[in-house]
């Protein structure tokens, strides 16, 4: 059976109940933070759907989708 190992960090809930962040800041991330943090998200994103489309054309031979 697979074990599932501790977090390194704890996580962070950055969106509330409301689905929105509001006029509040988010404690220990800085704005250039949270933009090299979205702009990973983003090529995570870009590659993926990249894989995909070259997996599909037969152009790579297998791929599993991280989103």
């Amino acid at each position: 059976m697979a074990q599932v190992l501790p977090a390194e960090r704890d996580l962070r809930r950055v969106i509330g109940d409301a689905d929105g962040l509001g006029d509040r800041e988010v404690d220990g991330l800085g704005e250039q933070d949270l933009l090299d943090l979205f702009r990973s998200l983003v090529l995570l994103r870009t590659y993926d759907e990249r894989s995909v489309v070259y997996h599909r054309q037969g152009r790579i031979g297998t791929y599993a989708i991280f989103w």
